[in-house]
């Protein structure tokens, strides 16, 4: 993705200087120029990455013909055509206008309300001379990354947080309750929060307007405000066959849009339903664009045959004779300890050394643009959690009784366990688990994070507790989606591609926000909907497959490998380092101990000690590690 930053000065002249080290702190967005525009108070930078065939002759930041509004933008849109037709705009054609273009040219027609009418991955600037304001927002889903600080005497906004603490005045100080959110998994409760105190971003369909202190004001005026609600959409289909075929088109939809491309495309392929539907759907198109089509996987080694996903894999690949590029990690998370925060600007990571060489594969082949699975569950591939329970609140005991016999013939579980886990276990009372688990020898501190206690404490009182949160499932669904809103492009900016997600597409939220739940579990099998509607697209063994291979195994084996390594970095913390004022690094080092003692660093008694102890431990310590040397 590209990367775009500015500042905005209340009295003085913002210097080139300055955005100049915000472009360099960003660097690795911009393989393909950097360009800067000052107007006094205020200026942009852009770092450009190319993608579509559009953005090649693209040069942001870019100004209006009379020089009083300026613009720069991350974006990809999705209905130009649209947009080309209501602007109607003169002497170019559609295909020599750039989407930031058409924005700048939306924004003079329809000022801010512009927002209204744009469709895609986008995060924006835009500075408006007339109005002597500033414009950020970023798409519905927050897609797009974008960062900003106020302070008395600037505002600044960046895509990424290192290149706002490249802005003199800027103060770097951890914020410690968005540290302990983070790193105890409640993260969704403050989607807003970084780990850098003052230092904010805007989540899904967020605007915020700008104006400087002045005569009539002593201090920044900023109104933020979301131009957007995300709501179901109001299904018509008068049969389910219709539902399916109208589902059918606006995936298709979601996926063509994002292979409008310059490059290369790749698909992410891990054998499951959600990435093989977008490679299949991919490969319906591949033949009538300009870019090749290729897909990227993991494949683990001989030393974890029970969770070889080759076989799926291939079938998909056969399916489609599509080119697949296997990686296979060598080496665990620990490998990448002391550089993945330097990407991400987070504590916890997920899986890099895995991704970072997906991201690797992707570069080598040519390709600037993947197509992710990730949220498939949020929409049409649900898989009905909360389900049986609804039926049972809603009193459809037949309708319950003959899902949990379908469910138990499907997936070979005794009615008997569905109900205890589907049913009873979500409505016992929390101390009643609790005395259950402490009878069965389950430690209840054991699942804690290793966070010192002080911050602990503040995570779970700030973050409050989750679970069924509603009555009804379609409010839980919409719950997940709207505090999910927030940028996953992980590790892939360092490796010049743009990762994008036909699921997170708008349209496919909220055409499966509008479904009824009986759709996601039908005739015993879960992810009813998406099986059905990548009927005669999915290979047949992969649309009914039952199970997805976990790669867990792999990545405790490999952890289980560098227990020296983690424990040769903790026995480096000194008994005053500050990190163990946040850090609980004697639980960690005696949680590995117990780890090797036991001989596999596998989850014991549900409880996942590796991942939730030691990984996520580990690389908190990094963390803040990373944060003392900025």
């Amino acid at each position: 993705m590209s990367g775009i930053a500015g500042v905005y000065q209340c009295r003085q002249p913002v210097s080139e200087t300055s955005l100049r080290a915000m472009a360099d702190a960003m660097k690795h967005r911009g393989p393909d120029g950097s360009n800067i525009w000052l107007d006094t108070r205020i200026g942009f930078c852009h770092n450009m990455l190319y993608t579509t065939p559009e953005s090649l002759f693209e040069q942001l930041p870019a100004v209006s013909h009379d020089n009083q509004i300026a613009i720069t933008a991350d974006v990809r849109l999705d209905n130009r055509e649209e947009l080309f037709a209501l602007l109607r705009p003169e002497r170019l054609p559609l295909n020599r206008l750039s989407d930031s273009q058409l924005i700048l040219m939306a924004y003079l027609r329809w000022g801010q309300e512009c927002l209204d009418r744009l469709l895609g991955e986008y995060a924006l600037a835009i500075w408006d001379k007339r109005n002597d304001h500033l414009l950020i927002a970023v798409d519905p889903m927050g897609t797009c990354s974008l960062h900003y600080v106020q302070t008395s005497s600037l505002f600044a906004f960046a895509t990424d947080i290192k290149a706002l603490l490249a802005v003199p005045g800027v103060e770097k100080k951890l914020d410690e309750w968005g540290f302990a959110l983070q790193v105890s998994g409640h993260k969704r409760e403050a989607p807003e929060r970084t780990c850098f105190a003052g230092v904010k971003r805007l989540v899904g369909g967020e605007l915020m307007l700008i104006k400087p202190p002045g005569e009539n004001r002593a201090a920044w005026k900023v109104n933020k405000q979301a131009y957007y609600e995300l709501k179901p959409a109001t299904l018509v289909c008068k049969s389910p066959e219709e539902t399916l075929d109208a589902f059918r088109e606006t995936f298709r939809q979601a996926v063509r849009c994002r292979m409008r491309s310059a490059y290369p495309v790749a698909t992410m392929l891990s054998g499951g339903l959600d990435s093989s539907s977008v490679t299949c759907v991919a490969a319906e198109y591949s033949h009538i664009t300009s870019s090749p089509l290729f897909s990227v996987s993991s494949c683990v080694s001989d030393a974890d045959p029970e969770e070889d996903e080759k076989r799926y894999i291939d079938i998909v690949a056969r399916h489609n004779n599509l080119p697949v590029h296997y990686i296979t990690p060598s080496s665990g998370p620990a490998s990448w300890l002391h550089q993945v925060h330097d990407m991400t600007a987070t504590p916890i990571n997920s899986n890099p050394h895995v991704y970072t060489a997906l991201y690797s594969k992707i570069r080598e082949g040519g390709g600037r643009i993947v197509l992710d699975g990730v949220a498939g569950e949020w929409g049409p591939s649900y898989n009905g959690d909360g389900y049986l329970l609804w039926l049972l609140t809603k009193g459809r005991w037949k309708t319950l009784f003959n899902t949990m016999s379908e469910l138990s013939s499907v997936y070979s579980i005794a009615r008997g366990h569905l109900l205890r886990r589907e049913i009873l276990s979500p409505l016992e009372p929390s101390l009643l688990r609790r005395i259950r688990h402490t009878l069965r020898g389950y430690n209840q501190q054991e699942r804690l994070p290793p966070l010192n206690p002080r911050l602990h404490y503040r995570s779970q009182t700030k973050a409050g507790g989750q679970g069924f949160l509603h009555s009804d499932m379609r409010s839980n669904r919409l719950h997940t989606v709207a505090t999910g809103r927030t940028p996953k492009e992980w590790y892939a900016p360092y490796y010049q591609v743009r990762s994008s997600f036909p699921y997170l597409d708008l349209r496919v939220q909220r055409f499966c926000l509008g479904l009824t739940e009986d759709w996601f579990i039908k005739d015993g099998w879960k992810r009813y909907f998406i099986r059905a509607a990548m009927e005669n697209i999915l290979p047949a063994e992969v649309q009914w497959r039952k199970d997805k291979k976990p790669f867990s195994p792999s990545y405790y084996r490999l952890m289980q490998m560098d227990s020296e390594k983690y424990q040769t970095f903790l026995q480096s913390i000194q008994g005053n380092d500050p990190v163990r004022d946040y850090i609980d690094v004697n639980r960690i080092s005696r949680t590995i101990k117990t780890l090797d003692r036991r001989g596999s660093w596998r989850p014991y008694q549900g409880v996942d000690f590796a991942r939730r102890v030691v990984d996520y431990g580990v690389q908190s310590i990094a963390f803040l590690q990373w944060f003392q040397r900025l």
